[in-house]
């Protein structure tokens, strides 16, 4: 398992990077993080490997954190119930007229 997700990693760090080939202040910008006032350069395959998978939308299941999936089930509720109430209000506002 450790060896395919490094495999996969190394992978898909080269194909980032081929994307980004032709736009290097593009690459720069995406796949670095900040740190105070300073923007700092990935530089681990794994790292740079994960933030192309979730551009993509193609993450994989070690992209995640627990943190992570938690907050997108709840995010993904308060939408399902923002969603809700806003078909309530719409019904309302038919039955009015």
């Amino acid at each position: 398992m450790r060896n395919l997700k490094k495999v996969t990693d190394e992978r898909d760090a080269v194909r980032a990077k081929t994307e980004y080939r032709d736009k290097p202040e593009d690459y720069a910008a995406i796949f670095s993080y900040r740190k105070g006032k300073k923007r700092i350069p990935l530089k681990q395959d794994a790292q740079i490997a994960r933030k192309f998978r979730k551009i993509e939308g193609e993450p994989r299941f070690w992209d995640y954190d627990d943190e992570e999936v938690e907050g997108a089930k709840e995010g993904a509720e308060i939408e399902e119930e923002e969603e809700d109430q806003r078909e309530d209000d719409d019904l309302e506002a038919v039955a009015l007229l």
